[in-house]
């Protein structure tokens, strides 16, 4: 199980995840009275019954996604799921995750994309949309991104709108990930908290599984040499291979050091 722990979080979030994920464990609704952590895991007393919790961490969901203003739309009411899109007119949307990224590695500064949400009834493309946000905002949590995504809705509520957070475009592999992710999210319930089964029943992200858990743990650098644009995270990590390429990024300090080392052996020859 993928979980997460943020150390801010009140005793009532705390409770919330454990009932969510308490089947197996037996835990019964009720008054949390005493939660203490430690390198063994999560001792918890509900209703002055004691229980261990032995996970790496918890996941909670500590901020909002980003929600900007609703967008007019005047496109194409798509009704294909999954379908990827930049933000233009008229848009070209992409049924292919390794077509729309190899049009996106060719510009990366276009960060504004649109979702088809499989759907051309409003209720259920708002309750996609939002499913979409909640989910990507969890994962962007967990990293600690400073800048996350932006989602927009728009008048016909079958698109999503997403200005795409920096992070995400600054390396191929990443990119590719996340439009995996997108497409997983629209399957996430934010009350039952179902992120792992989402994961499982996405091909992309369950038979990548263990990369996924490591790029979780702030492995989130790709070190090897891609081939292609269709070179993407399935490809590179499908049966578990390549993990061990998978690095934490370096420091911005580490970037300006190299750079200046860079630029003396350029003057020196």
């Amino acid at each position: 199980m993928i979980n997460w722990f943020e150390e801010s979080v009140s005793k009532d979030d705390i409770l919330k995840q454990l009932l969510a994920i308490s089947s197996k464990r037996k835990i019964k609704e009720g008054t949390i009275s005493d939660v203490t952590i430690d390198k063994v895991g999560i001792h918890i007393k509900v209703n002055d019954e004691e229980y261990l919790l032995r996970v790496k961490r918890i996941a909670v969901h500590s901020t909002q996604p980003r929600f900007g203003n609703v967008v007019d739309w005047k496109g194409p009411k798509i009704s294909n799921f999954g379908h990827l899109a930049f933000v233009s007119n008229p848009a070209q949307f992409y049924h292919c995750r390794d077509g729309f990224q190899g049009q996106w590695l060719g510009n990366k500064t276009r960060r504004r994309i649109l979702l088809a949400l499989g759907t051309n009834d409003a209720t259920t493309g708002k309750t996609r949309g939002k499913s979409v946000a909640y989910f990507i905002n969890r994962i962007e949590e967990a990293l600690h991104l400073e800048e996350k995504c932006l989602f927009n809705e728009t008048t016909f509520k079958g698109i999503l709108r997403i200005k795409v957070a920096p992070f995400w475009v600054e390396e191929p592999l990443r990119m590719s990930l996340f439009t995996a992710l997108l497409r997983a999210g629209v399957e996430y319930n934010v009350e039952t908290d179902n992120f792992d089964a989402c994961i499982k029943k996405s091909v992309y992200l369950h038979n990548t599984v263990k990369a996924f858990e490591k790029f979780m743990q702030g492995f989130v650098s790709y070190s090897g040499d891609l081939q292609g644009s269709t070179s993407g995270w399935y490809q590179t990590f499908v049966s578990n291979k390549n993990i061990k390429l998978l690095v934490k990024p370096k420091k911005k300090t580490e970037k300006k050091v190299e750079e200046k080392s860079t630029e003396m052996v350029a003057t020196n020859t």
